[in-house]
């Protein structure tokens, strides 16, 4: 089975590496002492949105700059003056136009967001429930086993005592018997 690159993009609002800093950095998973790089299946890439000038001719050609002045457009007309004729960053600001403009539609948003949140909270609470639920049923087994082995062990020893009382009935009937046999006999 060949596993498929997994790639983790971290738009941040501040300098990761205030010594180094950088615009669009690729960052993978290496080792220490050796500097082998261990995959390159995993990468954590990250825009720094405060250093847009920093940009290279590469990011420039990917529109990584655009993209994260989209992302760091704080009002409507910044958001209109980027007027990017890439379809896909213009859908993308379109969206966040509309979405955002309609209140109506903001609420519905928002409201579906809650009802997520509190959807994942009443099932984590579920879980956590159903968790301590089936603990405490296990122990509740475990000391009904018990309590049925000690009924077991006390029946049984009922059960003995009342045999051993009936071997000293028997043993009474017949000491009887013979007091009454001698007493017969004098």
């Amino acid at each position: 089975m060949q596993v498929q690159p997994a790639y983790q993009i971290g738009f941040l609002d501040y300098t990761l590496f205030p010594d180094h800093p950088e615009f669009y950095a690729v960052n993978l998973l290496m080792n220490k002492r050796t500097n082998q790089i261990y995959t390159d299946k995993l990468s954590i890439s990250v825009v720094d949105l405060t250093r847009i000038d920093l940009a290279t001719e590469e990011d420039r050609l990917y529109k990584i700059d655009q993209w994260a002045r989209l992302f760091k457009a704080t009002t409507w007309e910044e958001l209109k003056m980027l007027n990017v004729p890439d379809s896909l960053l213009a859908e993308a600001g379109e969206a966040i136009y509309k979405v955002s403009a309609d209140e109506h539609m903001r609420q519905l948003l928002e409201a579906r967001e809650d009802a997520i949140r509190q959807e994942l909270d009443v099932q984590r609470k579920i879980e956590q429930t159903t968790k301590k639920l089936t603990e405490t049923v296990a122990k509740l087994d475990e000391t009904t086993a018990k309590l049925k082995a000690t009924a077991a062990d006390r029946d049984k020893a009922v059960a003995d005592r009342a045999k051993a009382v009936a071997q000293l009935d028997e043993k009474d009937r017949r000491i009887a018997e013979l007091e009454a046999q001698l007493a017969a006999k004098s």
